[in-house]
């Protein structure tokens, strides 16, 4: 970029040239060229990294002082566990997290939501058939775990809920709040995003801060939100989900 250049190594096959280049933000372009013993290569092409994958969700709270709140959280979904990361785009792409319930938060444990079925917990599932469940019947549609390639559990991480053990989730999630201690759940939850932001009434405060506020609500029997804890929209940014090269 600029002034400097990067040498990596290059795999030629009889159509396709893979080569590592320096790493680039989204919409910043750079040529990319092969050199040989005899001289470069006739061409030449301008690859342009793509934004990464981004979802923000949009989410309403009351405060234990009354006051109606609305954040906004903008997590990364990994290439890492593109099976999960699919599952979660295509069910927002549907509609399906809009005006939904957080209805569950633990302090200093993690916030619950994405049942789109009953709101509780007890339903939802996944977008697509994954050979999990019944075929001709899509509330039973489950997504094999990915939690075997997934990064750990962090302050902020997204993960998925299984309800009923291996290869269980279907559409609910959650989030790690801030001096959780999850790692018990490596391996195990499929990590597929991690906050990188956060919004209170359009102030940018850090993804912390937002959580921080959220998981301090008052919560009554099962950890169950005393004012209702409302996903309204999730809305997608960015580039393709794109699996890492397993070679």
């Amino acid at each position: 970029f600029g002034s400097s250049s990067a040498t990596g190594v290059a795999v030629i096959s009889d159509t396709t040239i893979l080569c590592n280049a320096p790493a680039g933000t989204a919409g910043e372009g750079v040529l990319i060229s092969v050199v040989r013993d005899s001289g470069t290569l006739s061409s030449t092409s301008i690859y342009t990294y793509e934004a990464p994958p981004n979802a923000e969700l949009e989410i309403t709270w009351r405060s234990n002082s009354g006051a109606i709140s609305t954040g906004v959280l903008t997590v990364e979904l990994h290439n890492e566990t593109p099976i999960t990361s699919e599952n979660f785009r295509d069910l927002a792409e549907q509609g399906l997290y809009d005006d939904t319930l957080f209805h569950r938060i633990r302090f200093r444990q993690k916030i619950e939501g994405g049942d789109f079925e009953n709101g509780n917990g007890s339903g939802g599932h996944a977008a697509e058939y994954h050979g999990i469940g019944d075929e001709s019947d899509s509330s039973t549609w489950r997504i094999p775990d990915e939690a075997s390639t997934s990064p750990s559990h962090q302050d902020g991480a997204l993960a998925m809920h299984l309800p009923a053990g291996s290869d269980s989730a279907g559409s609910v999630f959650y989030i790690a709040c801030p001096d959780s201690n999850l790692s018990n759940r490596d391996g195990v939850n499929t990590v597929f995003g991690q906050s990188i932001g956060g919004t209170i009434d359009g102030a940018d405060v850090g993804f912390m801060e937002l959580l921080d506020a959220l998981h301090r609500v008052a919560t009554g029997s099962g950890d169950v939100p005393v004012q209702p804890v409302r996903l309204v929209e999730v809305r997608l940014s960015g580039g393709s989900i794109t699996p890492p090269d397993s070679g």
